[in-house]
């Protein structure tokens, strides 16, 4: 896989969880709206509810992997650092949200919330880090980096309310996924440019 078929893959994640965030909101308002939540647990409303997310949490990996792809080498130590403790957050959110769904009568939801949160805190923290990282590096549009670096503010707009909430964090993603693509056509088209510049100067030779 080259380099600049990188961040087109981590655009597509992005935009998959962007779909996956957003869908979770529209199954709330549509399911449990005015209640708040996505349901009591087990009911179809909270297991189609959370296996969206645990679908985003994923594909969320997938774009950082597009992120720290399009940025390197300029996305530093602290983007580094932001991109392995993210992808450990949302890897352990995804694993246990799954695990939750699966066997929640075998772990209980007080066990459950101690499962969720060190993932939950990991991904709250690291992703603004790779936004800031982002944001010096000066590789995507400053919007985008900005994004990422108020996104804990939508997770938790996402945690008061499970349906505007994650409308407004796929927004985000959706987002997120369209400034990687942009990013990887322009790299592609940079790299097209320098292969026929060769090609050329070869010729001329």
């Amino acid at each position: 896989m080259t380099a600049w078929n990188l961040p087109r893959w981590g655009a597509l994640g992005a935009f998959i969880a962007g779909l996956a965030w957003a869908c979770s909101g529209v199954v709330q308002l549509s399911l449990v709206f005015p209640n708040a939540g996505p349901g009591e647990l087990g009911s179809l409303s909270a297991t189609l509810i959370e296996s969206l997310h645990a679908l985003a949490e994923v594909a969320m990996i997938v774009a950082f992997i597009g992120l720290r792809a399009c940025h390197r080498p300029s996305f530093g130590l602290l983007g580094n650092i932001g991109f392995w403790l993210g992808t450990i957050g949302n890897a352990l959110m995804a694993a246990i949200t799954l695990g939750v769904l699966v066997a929640f009568d075998a772990i209980g939801e007080t066990n459950a919330s101690a499962l969720i949160l060190p993932g939950f805190l990991t991904m709250l923290v690291w992703i603004p880090v790779m936004g800031i990282a982002a944001w010096r590096a000066q590789r995507l549009p400053r919007w985008c980096a900005l994004l990422l670096i108020l996104h804990p503010l939508f997770f938790v707009f996402l945690l008061a309310s499970y349906g505007l909430g994650g409308i407004a964090l796929g927004l985000l993603w959706f987002a997120v996924g369209y400034a990687l693509w942009s990013q990887s056509w322009e790299a592609f088209g940079s790299a097209n440019y320098a292969a026929m510049r060769a090609v050329g100067e070869r010729d001329d030779s």
